[in-house]
């Protein structure tokens, strides 16, 4: 009597202290009204691990309630096992599925080819669970080797453009959507024309992808995504190897990205895939695009760990660019946080081998170069895998702040490969920091996935 004596907002921050499932449902069959209370906290949110293949159930649960299906908010749904569905799952609410997907079919043969192949196909799928979680706002879909061709995704994402763009009364799918993860459940190829079409929904604001290849699958395109969104500002690529030309096409579409994190790795479990080198050239390049907007830019290379000599594995770094430097950035007009290698801001053993040692630039030049390439609004800097050398930068920064350069500087981390961050040099540079207002931190920690920055709009 007392529970029930409680206000509706106090009741269900009650049951919010639920954590178990079980007992939620055991708590909605005492009433309607406890009922009525428990189902959107029951249903916010949906994840499948892989470990019992929930995903069919789940599916077939709100096809048959969709009532149930406005209330999820997160959907993490299981990409291991489509073909694994059990026989029928679809076949007994095949009239609500033909309800649900009749609109989007132009032709009788569109809806036939659907039903025949959501009994295996992982595109079929998720576009049908874009239409039952009207309301998510949080979508991990997984990524699965039949997502290489696909019809039905973009088809729905499609008709979800142009139903935001009309008058209509009816709410559009994903019409909520801010955050959207293409989750590291396939380690695969993974085309960028797939993950496009997800880039024109208006709501959507973090893009992350992990644990892929990354290419296009139209070498012509030249950089071409069409219109252009405004919407997106995170960006994040963990732990993947992104084609140049790719990766040119996602940026292309986020012309107001303020924030972006790309940590290349060419390695897997198997050890094989594509082969996309890291040319620090080209990816400033393509960086360029973001100059006006980017505040955050966090660019490390998960290959410098590899030891090449101990690997079965080869990769040309020197041969396809990543010993040079990144670039200047000083044109990037409000970056004020920067995370990358020293090897990827300073270059790699001196400059390219193919240059002729008359023309290398001394470490001295060097430093000069690239502490005039750092952006004036920059706040923090951090830096991987350094050398010694590092110091020699360090200097030259310490002396344009002097001189009323680099004025909001004010945090550097320098993250070192050895002890050598305890020497007299790292204390000399510390000193040296705090007596121009730069706070600087010395470590010895080796670049790792764990480390990585994570985030939220």
């Amino acid at each position: 009597m007392a529970l029930h004596a409680l206000p509706d907002e106090l009741l269900i921050w009650v049951l919010r202290q639920l954590e178990s499932p079980i007992d939620l449902s055991n708590v909605a069959l005492c009433s309607r009204r406890l009922h009525n209370l428990v189902l959107p906290i029951l249903y916010l949110s949906f994840k499948d691990d892989g470990a019992l293949l929930k995903t069919p159930r789940f599916l077939a649960t709100t096809v048959r309630r969709p009532e149930i299906a406005r209330y999820v908010k997160k959907l993490s749904i299981n990409g291991h096992n489509f073909r694994f569905f059990p026989p029928g799952t679809f076949d007994k609410n095949w009239d609500r599925i033909e309800a649900v997907l009749k609109p989007l079919c132009r032709k009788e043969e569109t809806l036939r080819d659907w039903y025949h192949d959501l009994h295996h196909s992982a595109d079929a799928i998720i576009a049908l669970a874009i239409l039952l979680f009207p309301n998510v706002s949080i979508f991990t879909l997984p990524y699965y080797s039949s997502l290489r061709d696909v019809k039905y995704t973009p088809l729905v994402l499609s008709q979800t453009s142009r139903s935001r763009s009309s008058d209509l009364s009816t709410l559009s799918p994903l019409y909520q959507l801010r955050t959207l993860t293409f989750d590291k459940s396939y380690r695969g190829v993974l085309f960028v024309e797939y993950v496009q079409p997800f880039l024109s929904l208006g709501s959507l604001r973090s893009v992350s992808i992990s644990d892929v290849w990354m290419i296009e699958r139209d070498p012509a395109s030249k950089g071409s995504i069409g219109r252009p969104t405004s919407h997106i500002t995170h960006l994040s690529l963990h732990r993947s190897s992104i084609n140049t030309q790719a990766l040119l096409l996602l940026l292309n579409g986020c012309p107001n990205l303020t924030h972006l994190s790309y940590c290349h790795s060419n390695i897997n479990e198997e050890g094989d895939g594509f082969y996309n080198p890291f040319n620090t050239f080209q990816i400033h390049k393509t960086l360029m695009c973001l100059k006006r907007s980017l505040h955050v830019l966090n660019l490390l290379n998960l290959d410098e760990e590899i030891d090449n000599s101990n690997t079965e594995i080869y990769y040309p770094i020197r041969e396809q660019g990543a010993s040079l430097p990144l670039g200047s950035l000083a044109d990037f007009e409000q970056l004020h946080t920067l995370q990358t290698t020293s090897r990827i801001i300073l270059g790699g053993d001196g400059m390219p081998f193919r240059r002729e040692p008359e023309n290398r630039l001394s470490t001295e030049e060097r430093a000069l170069r690239i502490t005039d390439g750092l952006p004036k609004e920059l706040e923090t800097l951090v830096l991987y895998r350094c050398t010694e050398s590092i110091y020699s930068v360090m200097t030259k920064v310490f002396e344009r702040k002097e001189k009323g350069a680099l004025k909001k500087l004010k945090k550097v981390t320098l993250m070192f490969r050895n002890s050598v961050a305890l020497s007299l040099d790292g204390a000399s540079c510390i000193e040296q920091g705090l007596k121009v207002g730069i706070v600087v931190k010395c470590g010895d920690v080796a670049l790792d996935q764990r480390r990585l920055p994570t985030w939220s709009p």
